[in-house]
């Protein structure tokens, strides 16, 4: 699925909550938003703007650009107040 639709990460819930930008290459980030229950998606291009992503929201990153150099940095996930351990 995710040679074919052209994700880098295809769609996922993480346990943390993430803080992402790119350093080079273009990006769409698809995520369910839980108040319209529609898909959004929101395009970052190259040292353009970053996106946070709450832990518990199902997403996916598309690559929009032949290369692509990224950061992300990353919190503990809380949902409804409590933490949110990853399963390894």
């Amino acid at each position: 699925d995710c040679a074919e639709s052209g994700a880098a990460l295809n769609w996922h819930v993480d346990p943390y909550e993430v803080y992402a930008f790119n350093v080079e290459g273009n990006t769409i980030w698809e995520y369910f938003d839980l108040d319209t229950g529609k898909v959004e998606e929101v395009e970052i291009g190259e040292m353009d703007k970053a996106i946070y992503m709450p832990c518990g929201i199902t997403h996916r990153v598309r690559i929009m650009s032949e290369t692509r150099t990224s950061v992300s940095l990353v919190l503990p996930g809380t949902l409804n107040g409590l933490p949110v351990h990853e399963r390894r």
